[in-house]
């Protein structure tokens, strides 16, 4: 792993280091000015108002328009369906506006599409049965987290003579979709834009579900995502929804306080998302919508088991794609693996795990039917979307962006696909396959202490485009240890003056080998507290 120092700190102030440090990172970050930096560490609270002045592709009049058909719709009882998506973000868009209009007195139905039954977005499929809710009726459809690109359903639609309103974050084609209105923006998530218009009918949606969707799919916490995140953060921790508790029981969250974007990112997403990826993800949705205690236990219990076979499912799929590679004498530059068994919901997990393995592009093929359904995932500088686009001519439709991707095809061009992209691969720059861990600062070890992992805790809530910074110090090495059930951790005591520091690796423990008397630590900064001590821990990332 090749290290990327970014700066090395220093100054001639000798008091308030770690203040001095928060600003220099900030600083490093873009927010110069005392004003900027003020901004970030504050952000404002989420409005209309402000993402209108922050957000250039938001249409104010498109807004407007969805917002007068919908109170027409309420006024004269005609039936609303909210069209949603299976992944996180989908059910949080869903839950955010399917809550704002019932409580506006809307007739207001929620659909769901079943990933293997329905596909992504407005199918053909789909809409039949989204309009099954209301048989006779002429409804309104509503769409979150997808629809920027179903134009031909969207054709369809008008010309049954419903109108459709279209909520989308991701990247629009050339010739937009015929709706009534389309309220878009590519910076926000799908529940960030169902949020916004949201907030016309109700002047405190739910923001804790924007905050989750936001990070769940990755949206880069800076300007009006921040601020949704930051706040919504709040509401998360003092919750009162039925859904969320229950889930905060199941997944072992007991401090509630101590929430942050890890938890929405690595423990409450893939619950939800488990249920999208194995079965229906409109327990998901059922699970946030009810008020009932009772169903909302039962369908959080539900949610945790079904991310417990998908964690065994991952697991095993990635265990064999990873060792298929480590098998080979020459390593590809793009990973190409098919499995014909291998679950439709589990591919882009495999994909991530291959890709993280071995810091390449990874693409995971499954088929059934005689068609290949395929997920890939992508390293830095590598556009997967772009490289896919190139054999655009053996698939039956694909989509993604920069990091992430998927694709149909006819299992008839299987070996056309894989030799393609195996070829396609020899072109990429032999220096983006090499992994590589970008340290924010080098710091002398003396300015490591529970002050500045304070100090440092105001640039949350951490995520894309504001990471939790990793700092590199050299320490004094007195000796190390194995430690975990399986022995994977590696624990370092340092010598003194430094012996107050937890150093521990997880899972690095192949990394010992490294240790010498005086050994450089890349890492993050965490508060430990045990058996009614609280010390200063180093998550180490890696060691030279």
């Amino acid at each position: 792993m090749r290290w990327q120092i970014k700066s090395t700190f220093q100054t001639d102030v000798p008091t308030n280091q770690s203040q001095n440090i928060v600003k220099y990172l900030l600083n490093q970050r873009g927010f110069k000015t005392t004003s900027q930096q003020q901004e970030f560490l504050n952000p404002p609270e989420p409005s209309l108002k402000t993402a209108l002045t922050q957000l250039p592709d938001l249409d104010q009049t498109q807004l407007n328009k969805a917002h007068t058909r919908i109170t027409k719709a309420i006024s004269s009882h005609q039936p609303i369906i909210i069209y949603g998506d299976y992944d996180c973000d989908g059910i949080s868009a869903a839950t955010i506006l399917w809550t704002a209009l019932h409580q506006s007195g809307a007739i207001v139905k929620p659909f769901i599409p079943h990933r293997a039954h329905h596909g992504y977005g407005l199918s053909s499929s789909g809409v039949a049965d989204a309009l099954s809710l209301f048989p006779n009726k002429q409804p309104l459809i509503i769409t979150v987290d997808n629809g920027i690109s179903a134009i031909k359903e969207a054709q369809k639609l008008k010309k049954m003579g419903l109108d459709l309103i279209i909520t989308d974050h991701h990247t629009p084609p050339d010739i937009l979709p015929p709706a009534h209105s389309i309220v878009h923006t590519t910076h926000l998530s799908g529940s960030g834009v169902a949020w916004l218009l949201a907030s016309l009918f109700n002047p405190h949606p739910l923001i804790e579900f924007a905050a989750l969707g936001t990070v769940c799919d990755l949206l880069p916490l800076t300007g009006f995502n921040r601020s949704l995140v930051k706040h919504g953060l709040e509401h998360i921790k003092n919750t009162s929804n039925p859904g969320l508790l229950a889930l905060y029981q199941v997944a072992g969250i007991t401090d509630t306080a101590q929430i942050s974007t890890y938890h929405l990112g690595y423990i409450l997403g893939p619950r939800i998302n488990a249920v999208g990826r194995l079965s229906h993800a409109l327990d998901a949705l059922r699970l946030f919508c009810t008020t009932n205690q009772t169903t909302a236990q039962s369908l959080a219990h539900h949610l945790s088991n079904l991310n417990y076979q998908r964690q065994d499912l991952t697991q095993d799929h990635a265990t064999m794609a990873i060792n298929h590679f480590k098998s080979l004498s020459t390593l590809p530059n793009i990973l190409v693996f098919h499995h014909p068994d291998f679950h439709e919901g589990i591919i882009g997990l495999v994909a991530s795990r291959l890709t993280d393995h071995f810091h390449r592009p990874s693409i995971v093929i499954n088929s059934a039917d005689n068609v290949l359904k395929a997920s890939a995932r992508s390293v830095p500088g590598i556009n997967i979307t772009q490289l896919i686009s190139q054999i655009s001519h053996l698939l039956t439709n694909y989509g993604g962006h920069h990091q992430a991707a998927g694709f149909s095809a006819s299992s008839d061009h299987l070996q056309d696909i894989h030799d393609s992209l195996i070829k396609l691969g020899d072109s990429l720059d032999p220096k983006l396959l090499i992994k590589t861990l970008d340290i924010d600062l080098q710091l002398d070890p003396g300015l490591l202490s529970l002050d500045l992992f304070d100090q440092l805790s105001h640039l949350e809530p951490f995520g894309i485009a504001n990471p939790q910074p990793i700092f590199a110090s050299s320490l004094p090495v007195k000796s190390h240890s194995l430690i975990g059930k399986t022995m994977t951790h590696l624990k370092v005591q340092p010598e003194q003056p430094f012996t107050h520091l937890d150093v521990i690796g997880f899972n690095l423990a192949s990394r010992r080998h490294k240790l010498s008397n005086h050994s450089s630590f890349a890492f993050t900064l965490n508060k430990n507290h045990f058996r009614g001590k609280t010390s200063l821990q180093l998550l180490v990332k890696d060691i030279k």
